[in-house]
């Protein structure tokens, strides 16, 4: 199990968390099947999922992948911590229902909000 897929409690809620940062490319699929699994194994309940992908390059099947756990997150609640200027802008019209946090604190805050 990596220890960059880990479960947070924050104000007695679980959060996913998936610790992204400063992986380059194909070092962080381990990353993102772990996650995938962990999603998985939670079942049909809505998730609160925190990634922070500060420093982090993806390439075409790594966003490809990203994209496919996005999806997945059965109308849950997604926060991103290291997505700023324009990138921020490109991916807020693609995945609208995502919140792009300015820090972890911040992103953990958003997602137990009611």
């Amino acid at each position: 199990m990596s220890e960059r897929v880990s479960t947070l409690v924050h104000e007695g809620k679980s959060i996913l968390f998936i610790d992204l940062s400063g992986l380059r490319g194909e070092a962080m699929m381990p990353v993102l099947e772990e996650a995938k699994r962990r999603m998985q194994a939670l079942g049909d309940e809505p998730l609160r999922v925190l990634t922070d992908v500060r420093d982090a390059y993806f390439t075409k099947e790594t966003k490809d992948f990203s994209r496919s756990l996005v999806r997945s997150d059965r109308n849950g609640r997604s926060a991103l911590v290291g997505i700023t200027g324009v990138q921020r802008i490109i991916a807020s019209a693609i995945f609208r229902d995502n919140y792009y946090a300015k820090d972890l604190e911040d992103a953990k805050r958003w997602l137990v909000e009611t």
